[in-house]
């Protein structure tokens, strides 16, 4: 069994990231020239600026897979696999109030450590909020992932066949 669900960028996640990534391109092109001329600080700011771009995009939430025994989240450049015997809770849902610790608001997605005070902190790998689902694991690890079928990604789980 393999399953494919893909996770929406809502308009606002899109606008974001087509904005931020042409601001930083520019504000790139002109630190490159000015680093041809031996500008040190120029350079150093490109550096800089071209890693937080990098990071952010190879971490872009891009689908979900369902395999026989693990929940994956799909990135640009990586992937978190997450056992479904290793699922304890899952459910839909709002993440609109809660606060970002080290996180995208939506810069090629919501992704990184966000927290609030029911749930305590988690990982976040969303592209449209309205579509959540929080997930607990057994080692009290937290994440909320977003997908274009919520209510579909919860009942599979819930009504997996239990597995050792």
């Amino acid at each position: 069994m393999k399953k494919v669900i893909d996770i929406r960028w809502n308009s606002y996640v899109k606008g974001v990231t087509s904005a931020v990534s042409a601001l930083l391109l520019a504000v790139s092109a002109v630190l490159l020239k000015l680093s041809m001329e031996y500008n040190t600080e120029a350079l150093s700011a490109l550096v800089i600026i071209l890693f937080i771009m990098a990071a952010m995009a190879s971490n872009a939430p891009l689908s979900i897979v369902l395999h026989n025994k693990t929940l994956s989240i799909k990135r640009v450049c990586f992937s978190k696999n997450i056992p479904y015997n290793e699922i304890e809770y899952i459910a839909r849902y709002n993440p609109q109030a809660d606060a970002r610790i080290c996180a995208s608001g939506g810069f090629f997605g919501y992704i990184g450590i966000f927290c609030n005070r029911q749930t305590g902190y988690y990982f976040a790998y969303m592209g449209d909020l309205d579509e959540a689902v929080f997930i607990e694991t057994v080692n009290g690890k937290r994440y909320v992932v977003s997908c274009e079928d919520p209510d579909m990604l919860v009942s599979e789980i819930r009504n997996r066949p239990v597995q050792d």
